[in-house]
């Protein structure tokens, strides 16, 4: 499989950015030679920076966002952890293709991840896919507190990753 680029668009600690993100047999987002993430303004700033970045072909396409704040805030709330199988999931995964790509910084990450397969894939089949759901059929999770507990751990593990591999690209001479 050839890597493909695509605008990857993400509300985060209210601000709505774009980062360029891959998919591959494994997938991730770019990161620059200091495992740092660009992130860009618009589809259009992203567009222009992207030939100077990565040798590759990006594809045009409609991104669609990705609300990583209300992920965060539901898991950094005091109360019982109301799981939204499909944010949570976006961001579950969108947190793991980051931390593949920051190096050793993703390493805590990619760790705690390696520990929660059941967690994940109770997320994933509360998605009810089409292509995995039978017709007439909707699969809604049952959570323990403790797997609550987990997922709430393991997303805001997630968002200070994020946090702290990000940058806005305008910021350091990439041209807006």
């Amino acid at each position: 499989m050839s890597r493909e680029y695509y605008d990857c668009l993400f509300r985060f600690r209210g601000a709505e950015r774009h980062l360029i993100w891959f998919s591959d047999d494994r997938d991730g987002v770019f990161a620059d030679e200091h495992y740092k993430v660009p992130t860009f303004a618009s589809t259009e700033s992203l567009e222009s920076a992207f030939p100077r970045l990565v040798h590759g072909q990006l594809k045009i396409e409609s991104p669609i966002l990705q609300d990583l704040d209300s992920v965060e805030a539901s898991c950094r709330s005091s109360g019982k952890l109301e799981i939204d199988c499909g944010s949570f999931l976006t961001a579950w995964n969108l947190y793991v293709d980051v931390a593949r790509s920051v190096g050793d910084r993703g390493s805590a990450y990619l760790d705690s991840d390696s520990s929660l397969d059941a967690e994940y894939d109770k997320l994933f089949h509360g998605n009810n896919f089409p292509a995995m759901t039978p017709p007439g059929q909707h699969y809604i999770p049952s959570w323990s507190d403790s797997e609550r507990d987990n997922i709430r751990k393991h997303l805001i593990l997630g968002s200070e990753l994020f946090g702290e591999s990000i940058f806005r690209h305008e910021l350091i001479g990439g041209l807006e």
